[in-house]
């Protein structure tokens, strides 16, 4: 609680943990909205618009995805710190 400033961190809920929030109405997930908005898009070419909407699919991929690049990356951190710290000794 402290990290939070005193309050109960966003999703918990006290004496049953972290809860499924409810969703928000009329909320839509980020790879049908951002497809909408590209294809809302005016004063653009048909070739920008794919270019676009290829951006689109490669970043929905990535954030369906984004742990495990960061657990890579800590763990290969951890390895080396322990590495250093072996040869310090």
């Amino acid at each position: 609680m402290e990290a939070h400033g005193g309050q109960w961190p966003r999703g918990w809920a006290h004496g049953q943990g972290l809860v499924e929030e409810p969703a928000v109405p009329g909320d839509i997930p980020f790879l049908a909205y951002a497809e909408r908005y590209v294809s809302r898009l005016t004063g653009i070419e048909e070739r920008t618009r794919d270019d676009y909407r290829r951006e689109v699919r490669i970043r929905a991929l990535e954030r369906g995805r984004w742990p495990l690049p960061t657990i890579g990356v800590l763990a290969g951190a951890a390895g080396a710190a322990t590495g250093i710290i072996a040869m310090l000794r």
